[in-house]
């Protein structure tokens, strides 16, 4: 009797544990050993499922951004106000700023460590960037329709501003986790769309 082929692995469970090596030590300081050994998984599995370190690492973005964004989506996407569905997006990155178990943003965090020196890495973060920017946007634009906003705002300025924002206070907040900054960041950020 033949001994089978051997099991595999769960290929998003190792996407979530190379997710969380990356998001402690980043892509410059992910060596292949440390991330086999977080994965659990051989060598040559990871080269078989995902290719090399930065393939793997394209493809731990794009998982991240899939559930980011959906959360994103979901809380702009709530009935009632759009205005306020932005205003809760803040509030809710605000949160998640505080939160021990979120280590900040893994775009923002890799925006920081590499700038735009890997392209196909740098290509995927715009990607993030400009989805983000596109869903808060066109909340703004519904409120602006709605007459919560007046029709001289500039929906596009207001969605980037917002955005770097956002980002900002994940990576000033990886610093001092101070709650009462992180409170006085967001009710500015509000202030800015009430």
């Amino acid at each position: 009797m033949g001994r089978g082929r051997p099991k595999g692995f769960d290929r998003d469970e190792a996407l979530d544990k190379a997710l969380t090596h990356f998001y402690a030590h980043g892509y410059q300081g992910s060596g292949m050993t440390d991330l086999l050994e977080q994965m659990g998984i051989a060598r040559q599995s990871l080269y078989s499922a995902f290719g090399d370190k930065k393939r793997l690492f394209l493809e731990v973005i794009d998982r991240y951004d899939s559930m980011q964004m959906a959360q994103m989506t979901e809380i702009l996407q709530a009935p009632g106000s759009p205005l306020e569905n932005v205003k809760n997006l803040l509030r809710f990155a605000g949160q998640m700023a505080l939160d021990p178990r979120y280590p900040g943003c893994l775009v923002g965090n890799t925006v920081a460590e590499l700038g735009a020196s890997e392209a196909d890495v740098t290509v995927a973060l715009q990607d993030h960037f400009k989805f983000a920017e596109s869903e808060i946007g066109g909340t703004l634009k519904r409120a602006k329709d709605a007459g919560e906003l007046p029709k001289s705002v500039n929906c596009r300025a207001l969605a980037h501003t917002l955005c770097c924002v956002v980002q900002g206070l994940f990576i000033r907040t990886k610093l001092n986790p101070d709650p009462q900054y992180i409170q006085d960041v967001v009710e500015t950020a509000i202030s800015l769309i009430d």
